[in-house]
């Protein structure tokens, strides 16, 4: 194939002897997000690439300034997950298909993350052989917050290379995680200043293409059974599952059903982890929680973007008054100060007047606590 195949939101590249470059980089979008289109253009590419004679190794990166990935395009999940099970399930299958096809090219993989790599965005990284972080890089699967579980291959990858006990925190709280942390955990096989970051990719790319790194065992890990004694995988199990549960309460199922999901596919291959995966995630993707979460979400990104458009418009403040002062005005005045604004707070009450300069007081003294202030910058707020 001697002039590489185009597509709309991701692109191949030869990088050099044998060492390929898949790069996301959504056309319709500030961001990469794994909408219907991209995954399309994603499954092409893979095609592509597999008709390829010299290829060695793939590095996959993207093209966007603010990060990696955001995750799916949660627009698309309200119509689908209105659907019977029948339709939803044969929809998920063709991701875990896909991004399972990339785990099992012939050549190594390796992903170049910068800026955030959330949701499905880690997951198909997770499918890949190897994975470097710039520093500045986050990684999670917050899936949880949207009343779902990971639903392409997260809850099946994640313990395998992190550890259960690790993947548990990581899916159940839907927290995100530091280049540092991932490095530590066993998620990133490197860090890197972001400058450095897809040449270092390649860099390990042609260092497994020759044969230095290998390949077999990391992917024997990720698509067999957690080596882990059914005792100890219990009592982690049982451990957890009292602090998480009660922190979720009684009104969020998916906490609980990310339990039981990693529990029993600890023991299973890669096939039949996904086929549990799948059927949990549909389950929560059909209920009202999960409908609701996702419609919270929504909405709050639809505030957000008009925020954005209002301030866009603005002129800027340099001074502002609280009417009416107390603790709740003066968090108001501490964060206007904070931010360069001379603020005035005013009330008829002297004792209320103090209240609010006490508490801006004691708001600044946190900051110099956390070492977010110095007292330079304190005096400066005050």
């Amino acid at each position: 194939m001697s002039e590489l195949p185009h597509f709309t939101h991701v692109a191949l590249e030869r990088a050099e002897h044998g060492v390929y470059r898949l790069r996301f980089d959504h056309a319709e979008s500030r961001v990469n997000k794994f909408s219907t289109p991209m995954m399309n253009d994603l499954a092409e590419a893979v095609a592509a690439l597999r008709q390829l004679d010299d290829l060695r190794a793939l590095v996959l990166y993207s093209g966007k300034p603010a990060g990696f990935f955001v995750g799916a395009d949660i627009s698309e999940f309200i119509p689908l997950f209105a659907q019977e099970p029948a339709v939803i399930r044969p929809d998920i299958m063709r991701v875990h298909q896909l991004f399972n096809s990339i785990e099992d090219l012939s050549v190594p993989t390796v992903v170049a993350i910068h800026g955030d790599a959330l949701g499905g965005g880690l997951e198909v990284a997770l499918a890949c052989d190897f994975r470097v972080l710039a520093q500045s890089a986050k990684v999670g699967l917050p899936e949880v917050k949207l009343g779902l579980l990971p639903g392409w291959g997260g809850s099946v990858r994640l313990p395998r290379l992190i550890g259960y006990d690790n993947a548990i925190e990581w899916i159940a709280t839907g927290a995100m995680h530091r280049s540092e942390a991932a490095l530590q955990h066993g998620l990133a096989d490197a860090v890197v200043d972001e400058a450095e970051l897809l040449n270092a990719a390649q860099t390990m790319a042609r260092r497994a293409a020759d044969g230095d790194l290998g390949i077999q065992q990391r992917r024997a890990r990720k698509t067999t059974a957690l080596a882990l004694p059914e005792a100890e995988r219990r009592m982690a199990t049982e451990a957890a599952k009292g602090m998480i549960l009660a922190k979720a309460g009684p009104h969020y199922p998916a906490p609980a059903r990310i339990l039981d999901t990693l529990h029993r596919a600890a023991i299973l291959g890669r096939s039949e982890a996904i086929e549990l995966e799948c059927t949990a995630f549909i389950d929560l993707a059909r209920g009202p929680v999960c409908a609701q979460l996702i419609g919270i979400f929504l909405k709050d990104q639809a505030v957000k973007r008009l925020a954005k458009n209002y301030a866009s418009g603005a002129t800027s403040v340099d001074k502002a008054a609280v009417l009416g002062a107390g603790i709740m005005g003066g968090g108001i005045a501490y964060q206007g100060a904070s931010r360069g604004v001379s603020m005035v707070l005013k009330d008829i009450n002297d004792t209320a007047l103090q209240k609010g300069l006490d508490e801006a007081d004691r708001l600044v003294g946190g900051q110099i606590a956390r070492g977010r202030l110095d007292m330079a910058a304190a005096t400066q707020v005050l």
